[in-house]
Parts: C-alpha cells; sequence; structure tokens
C-alpha cells in the first residue's frame, strides 16, 4: 500500500462495559463531606471488610437520593453525546482533508449558507 493511502493505526482497547474498575476503588477521606457520607454508607451496607467502595457510594445514592443520581447522569450523557458529535465531525473534517478535499465545498458554513427567513405574518 502506498504511503499516501495508509490508513492511520487506531488504538484497540478491551473493555467490558458493564465493569467499571473505579467502582471497586476505596473512598478516600479526604473531606468533612466524605468522611460523614462514607460513615453512612458504611453503617448501610455494612461490608465484611469494613471497606466502602465507590460502587456502595453509587448504590446508596440510588437508593436514597435517586434525584441527584438522574441529574448527574442525564448531564453526563448530554456532555457526551456533544462531545461525540465534535469527535465525528472533526473525524470527517479529517477526512476530506486527507483526501484532499476542502471540507468547506462539501459542507458550507452556517454564515454563508443561504437561510430562507419564514415570511412575516404582514406579507
Amino acid at each position: 500500500m502506498s504511503e499516501e493511502n495508509k490508513q492511520p493505526e487506531l488504538p484497540e482497547i478491551q473493555l467490558d462495559e458493564n465493569e467499571n474498575p473505579d467502582l471497586v476503588k476505596e473512598v478516600e477521606l479526604d473531606n468533612e463531606l466524605k468522611q460523614w457520607f462514607i460513615d453512612y454508607v458504611g453503617r448501610k451496607s455494612e461490608p465484611e471488610d469494613g471497606v466502602v467502595t465507590v460502587g456502595m457510594v453509587v448504590q446508596i445514592f440510588a437508593q436514597e437520593f435517586p434525584e441527584f443520581l438522574a441529574v448527574v447522569a442525564e448531564e453526563n450523557w448530554i456532555r457526551g453525546y456533544r462531545q461525540g458529535i465534535a469527535d465525528s465531525e472533526e473525524g470527517v473534517r479529517q477526512a476530506f482533508e486527507q483526501a484532499g478535499v476542502d471540507p468547506r465545498d462539501v459542507f458550507p458554513s452556517q454564515e454563508s449558507a443561504s437561510v430562507q427567513e419564514p415570511p412575516s405574518e404582514e406579507e
């Protein structure tokens, strides 16, 4: 394959979408809120080894304060969706540039696109 037609190599990462290694991490007690909440989670979940993990905190939040988690999840989803769109647009732009095509020829900017305004009620 010629050098100019060579496809970039993407890293291969094996992830299990059902497992998050951060969920099993022990929570560090580095502020007053964490100390209070970890004590609360520990009393509620009673772990055999006495270690409160991030996963236990999430479970207690889901049981005790689901509206908080819903807002965090929604915001995270919206930000992820926006980032995905931005990444996709950037990938398309780079693909056009690599192919020697000016992306502005294919996708005119909002400013240069002629947008017809709806007729006013007076017309």
